[in-house]
């Protein structure tokens, strides 16, 4: 036994012991795991989590007083499960033990609900203080999709604002693109190279001072019964896309839940793929928004399209020289079939793609003009001219 609370302790390390402040919310919870090959040390760990995760959602959810707070409940629960600030205690590991394949475990728990209280309070003014910034640097479109096991499309609107409360919190000012969201919910192939290029055209179209789109698709992999536990396997697959450079971070990551019910087990395995795709993904966005804007200038990798070419020889020289005495490095550089001129370049010399554009025309000169922009254009935003 003393063993098993020495794992204990080490397990919850920063969650738990403020014996000293009045506690409330007593209760019995179970948790449980998949054992996977054999290891029943990794399964009894992950049980004890689960019934961590399980017992402070609910007592966070009793502080919930609307269904528009439940993403904050969650946004909630990870910050109180992975913090040191004594919100829980570990009364007693009442019990544990291999059921078939799968680990279940109880313990005596105890919440303060001050802390929770404040933990909540916290958060809304944080997310509230956030919506009021006007500023398009850091603004984020979210669009998730969900398929069941025989591969339909399922609703998502609760972790659609749960990543959203998860984003907000790192910082980001977010939007949820309904329109993206509803054509990732008519399309069963989203790895399609085709659908991927029109789900990018959509969002960049209708960012509204976003530069950026978290698109994501949860599917349920496979659903059983093992004795009178349900166990859930879900994928993640979730891709941070920019409108204005070609960057895109990608998750794909498979996890497993345990629940005495089917949609428990489902949802449970879903909250868990999102949560863990988001923080990973959240991380990589807060790096990109770093080196983009560095001493007020964003480092650009962009496309720029030249029409009305009618001597390459001098244009397309001309072109090249306006582009390096603008502070652009030309990566790759082709004439297109239809007669234009097209370098992928990058800069870091201006704070916003408007100032490139002008730096471009002014620079290139020879009667260039800005050209339409074309909204069925796949891929990232790109820049068009014509002489």
């Amino acid at each position: 036994m003393t063993k098993v609370y020495a794992l204990t302790a080490a397990l919850m390390t920063g969650i738990v012991l403020l014996l000293a402040n009045p506690l409330c919310y007593a209760e019995l919870v179970e948790g449980q795991a998949v054992i996977e090959n054999g290891d029943i040390g990794k399964a009894r760990e992950a049980a004890m989590r689960d019934a961590m995760r399980t017992f402070v959602e609910r007592q966070v959810g009793i502080h919930v007083q609307s269904t528009s707070e439940v993403a904050m409940n969650m946004v909630v629960s990870d910050r109180i499960i992975t913090r040191s600030d004594g919100y829980v205690q570990i009364n007693q590991i009442v019990s544990g033990e291999a059921v078939g394949g799968i680990y279940v475990v109880k313990l005596d728990l105890t919440a303060d609900s001050q802390k929770i209280d404040t933990a909540i309070s916290d958060l809304k003014g944080r997310l509230e203080a956030i919506d009021s910034q006007n500023t398009s640097r850091s603004g984020i479109q979210v669009a998730v999709t969900g398929r069941n096991e025989n591969g339909g499309a399922k609703s998502t609107a609760d972790l659609m604002r749960y990543v959203q409360s998860k984003l907000e919190d790192a910082g980001f000012r977010v939007e949820i693109n309904d329109e993206v969201s509803a054509y990732m919910d008519s399309h069963p192939d989203l790895d399609s190279v085709a659908v991927s290029a029109e789900i990018r055209r959509l969002s960049r179209n209708t960012q509204e001072g976003a530069n950026a789109l978290l698109r994501g698709t949860l599917s349920t992999m496979s659903v059983s019964r093992e004795g009178k536990y349900a166990k859930a396997m879900v994928k993640a697959s979730f891709e941070l896309i920019g409108f204005e450079t070609s960057t895109a971070n990608s998750y794909v990551d498979l996890f497993t839940a345990v629940a005495p019910t089917e949609r428990e087990a489902i949802q449970k395995a879903e909250n868990m793929a999102t949560q863990k795709a988001v923080e990973a993904l959240s991380q990589k966005a807060l790096k990109t928004v770093q080196a983009e804007f560095q001493g007020g200038v964003k480092n650009l990798k962009m496309t720029t399209i030249f029409y009305g070419i009618t001597n390459r020889s001098t244009q397309g020289e001309q072109i090249r020289q306006g582009l390096n005495a603008a502070g652009c490095r030309i990566i790759r550089s082709s004439y297109a079939r239809d007669g234009s001129f097209r370098a992928y370049l990058e800069s870091s010399s201006y704070s916003t793609v408007e100032e490139l554009k002008n730096a471009i025309l002014q620079n290139v000169g020879m009667g260039l003009q800005e050209g339409n922009e074309n909204e069925n254009a796949m891929g990232a935003r790109k820049l068009y001219f014509t002489f």
